[in-house]
């Protein structure tokens, strides 16, 4: 990773909610440099939401190592992790507090002790950016799901982190929503040299905006490398419970034929069609 800092460091992590027995993160070791859009995968009950809270220092680890730009989160207080990383939850309610989406934006930046003229051009910025000009006088809990996910984000990059936490930051939104949110995430990261772990099921989505790919089943990293490798071993996958997206399934099943590995329908479209071009070449 050179020329890329290293922002997030897992070592050898375990985690067990107090009073049980079963262990949900088992030895998880991960890394994230500046730049990157590192995706974590696998089935429910994987581990992947409290690897997210582990990260975001709202829950504290029994072995293990974590360090978020260079801060032991073991040690540190969970609302000072907050001044550096931005978390989605899975379930934006837990998030919103405030009567409108301007005043639930201009409470994360009083968090900071930002206000006046820097906290409204804050907030216009992050507004536009997401499309939420007509909804700043209403109460967010009256909005979508897709569209109080989109306020919980906006809260977040108007107190620009260095790192942003994703747990299914799509869920209710459609295929175009869903692009444009990951392209802004993606823009937002390389503007300010950061980083977005994201939690999601939707692999196209990762195939589209990952740089590497973490897989989880039972507590237990079971595979881990750049987006291409790790979603067309579609072996490791399926030891998962996991299916990769319809394009890298069909590529894997034309492996026999000379098809390489691809990550969407277009890559599909291309090895087909210089595998096809080659066989003619031959005759």
């Amino acid at each position: 990773m050179s020329g890329r800092r290293l922002l997030v460091s897992v070592e050898d992590v375990w985690f067990r909610y107090p009073g049980t027995a079963s262990w949900i993160l088992r030895g998880v070791s991960l890394r994230a440099y500046s730049g990157e859009v590192v995706a974590i995968i696998g089935r429910n009950g994987s581990g992947k939401s409290t690897l997210l809270k582990v990260l975001a220092g709202l829950l504290k680890p029994q072995r293990g190592r974590v360090e978020v730009l260079g801060v032991d989160v073991k040690r540190a207080k969970a609302s000072q992790i907050a001044r550096f990383v931005g978390l989605v939850l899975q379930e934006p309610l837990e998030q919103l507090f405030a009567l409108s989406v301007r005043e639930e934006i201009e409470l994360g930046l009083k968090f900071l002790g930002v206000e006046g003229r820097e906290a409204e051009a804050r907030l216009r910025e992050v507004v536009e950016l997401l499309g939420l000009e007509e909804y700043l006088d209403v109460n967010p809990r009256f909005l979508s799901r897709g569209d109080m996910q989109k306020v919980v984000l906006a809260t977040l990059l108007a107190r620009r982190p260095k790192l942003l936490l994703l747990d299914e930051p799509t869920t209710g939104l459609d295929t175009k929503s869903s692009l444009v949110l990951l392209s802004t995430v993606r823009d937002y990261i390389t503007r300010v040299d950061g980083a977005a772990i994201l939690v999601t099921h939707d692999l196209r989505n990762v195939a589209a905006f990952a740089d590497r790919v973490l897989v989880l089943h039972d507590g237990v990293v079971v595979s881990e490398g750049p987006t291409r490798d790790v979603l067309n071993n579609v072996e490791k996958l399926s030891s998962a419970g996991l299916r990769p997206p319809p394009a890298i399934e069909l590529a894997y099943r034309l492996r026999d034929l000379g098809v390489g590995a691809v990550l969407n329908s277009r890559e599909l479209a291309l090895e087909v069609a210089r595998v096809v071009g080659g066989s003619h070449a031959l005759r």
